[in-house]
């Protein structure tokens, strides 16, 4: 889609917000991005969230030599919410875009943004990602399927309902981080939502809440975005047990919505809604870990027998979402050691099966312990090596399946034993 022909006089200010925390190996690279950008009417609010690296040194360095640089300083560590929440209330442009400070964005960005948005009159508009890892080399495709292209002229200047409805049939989930969306400030104004503060995952219940509201809402099929991945201590390594808090929180408040607004809907959108309710849950199962028999976190099985009550009142049946080939199977039912690969939602996914049909993991295995539980759902997580791999067990892989492909290939190079890759339901 080509961008829409705006002349200089006209050109709408558009408020950058990039919150920043501990970034100081990144943020240059962020800021550069931005500032390199081929639509140049900006305004960059950077919040400054009482890092104790150098980035605040950075950011005044910045706002000392660009004039559009903006420089907030947080009096007390607000967390990403309230930073995003600081900068939408200091935000002038007609509209407004949120970029993670170890995040970058491609050179036209911006002015593909603004071009949908101007054409379309959209009050969001989406975009898609590319994932860099901490070099800046790209890691893995993210581009949507050549199959789904052609749908997306279909969806253009529809109501946030029906594109609610087509990214859940799509992508099986929505596109929730905020950063794959370009917001109209009038929109986000007259909404009046925030970022939940001190919640992780805040972008699901944010995006839910939004997307429901939009009248009209636009998607660019190109990846405008680079997604740094990184491995170890980041930006957003924290502890699962407030990442379980804060899923716990968000379906609660997704419940609300439903019980609100069901009779309001039609029979079709409360399935697709119960659909988006039930991935949440799925994700919040997946880092509800036990920790040598304690509780990682302090509502322990109350929350798990609350949720599940709550789903069955509105006939959500949590079930795994993949499932393993008959050959696959066969390989299981004769291993010695069965291990997973990944502790994340999909590697839940993996176990969920594996217990419906009776079977136990020895151990889930990652590349990386930090950011990872010593235990998910009671069994040991551990750094995968060949070594501990016999040609008798087999090994799952349970990761995103945009990843798993590549993974899959990678470890039966290397690996003694049979590599098995989960198929989605």
């Amino acid at each position: 889609m080509s961008a829409v022909s705006i002349s200089s006089a006209q050109l709408p200010l558009v408020s950058v917000i990039v919150p920043v925390y501990n970034v100081q190996a990144y943020l240059n690279d962020c800021l550069e991005s931005i500032l390199e950008q081929t639509y140049q009417n900006l305004e960059i609010i950077c919040v400054e969230d009482q890092s104790t690296d150098d980035s605040l040194s950075i950011l005044k360095e910045y706002a000392a030599r660009f004039s559009q640089i903006h420089l907030l300083e947080n009096e007390i560590n607000l967390g990403l919410s309230g930073s995003r929440n600081r900068g939408m209330k200091q935000a002038r442009g007609q509209y407004i875009y949120f970029v993670d400070s170890d995040d970058m964005l491609t050179p036209n960005c911006i002015e593909r943004f603004i071009g949908e948005a101007e054409s379309t009159d959209a009050d969001i508009v989406f975009c898609h990602y590319e994932e860099i890892n901490s070099s800046g080399g790209t890691f893995y495709d993210t581009a949507p399927e050549k199959a789904h292209a052609r749908d997306f002229d279909s969806i253009r200047r529809k109501n946030g309902q029906e594109v609610f409805t087509w990214m859940i049939k799509t992508y099986d989930g929505l596109l929730v981080t905020a950063w794959q969306q370009f917001y109209k400030a009038s929109f986000l104004k007259k909404s009046q939502v925030n970022f939940h503060p001190r919640l992780l995952h805040e972008d699901i219940l944010f995006s839910t809440q939004i997307l429901l509201l939009a009248n009209k809402v636009s998607v660019i099929p190109d990846k405008l975005y680079l997604y740094r991945r990184h491995y170890g201590e980041t930006i957003s390594t924290v502890t699962n047990p407030l990442r379980a808090q804060s899923l716990f929180f968000t379906v609660g408040e997704l419940w609300k919505i439903w019980q609100k607004s069901a009779d309001s809907w039609s029979e079709e959108f409360n399935r697709i809604y119960k659909k988006h309710l039930s991935n949440v849950l799925s994700l919040y199962l997946s880092y509800r870990v036990q920790d040598g028999g304690n509780h990682a976190f302090a509502y322990g099985n109350c929350a798990v027998n609350f949720l599940y009550q709550m789903m069955r009142n509105i006939d959500i049946k949590v079930e795994p979402r993949v499932k393993i080939d008959a050959l696959s199977e066969n390989l299981i039912e004769h291993s010695k050691n069965i291990y997973i690969y990944g502790a994340g939602a999909y590697a839940y996914e993996a176990l969920s099966y594996l217990k419906k049909y009776g079977y136990s993991p020895k151990a889930f295995m990652v590349s990386n312990l930090s950011g990872n539980p010593s235990r998910l759902d009671g069994i040991p997580v551990v750094v995968f090596s060949e070594r501990i791999l016999n040609g008798d067990d087999c090994l799952i892989v349970g990761i995103k399946p945009n990843r798993a492909e590549e993974l899959t290939q990678h470890l039966k190079q290397i690996a003694p034993c049979p590599i098995i890759k989960l198929i989605q339901v």
